[in-house]
């Protein structure tokens, strides 16, 4: 699935009031359009998370549906393909022979950067289960 991300100005109600955040836009019968869940979810969290934190989410997620679009069909369970990904933010994708077969090409991250985006994505992960009883 291809998908970028942009800043976006998003009006709420009536008052005109604007939130700037960041949106993950995805392509859709060749067409763009904002990942619906993630908007609403990073609104709820407008007044209570930084600017910095929606970007993390943001690069999160963007690895994740990166992941998705390539290994989708391997894994049965969505638990299992979370964990192998989760593997591969910490490792990288890239192969001891300096190739990589998926054509992500991602360095391995540090710790401690793998360990926010993956709970920043574990915390969304929860909420999208609470809110729409997705897996």
């Amino acid at each position: 699935m291809r998908h970028v991300c942009v800043k976006a100005q998003v009006v709420q109600d009536e008052t005109g009031i604007r939130a700037e955040i960041p949106v993950i836009l995805v392509e859709q019968d060749s067409r763009l359009e904002a990942l619906g869940p993630l908007v609403d979810y990073l609104l709820a969290h407008t007044q209570a998370r930084s600017l910095s934190w929606m970007r993390k989410l943001c690069q999160a997620v963007g690895l994740l549906l990166d992941y998705l679009a390539v290994h989708h069909a391997h894994f049965a369970r969505p638990a299992d393909l979370f964990d192998t990904f989760a593997r591969r933010v910490y490792s990288g994708t890239i192969g001891e022979d300096g190739r990589d077969p998926s054509d992500l090409y991602w360095l391995p991250k540090r710790s401690a950067n793998a360990r926010q985006l993956l709970t920043s994505l574990s915390e969304f992960s929860d909420w999208l289960h609470k809110t729409y009883g997705t897996q």
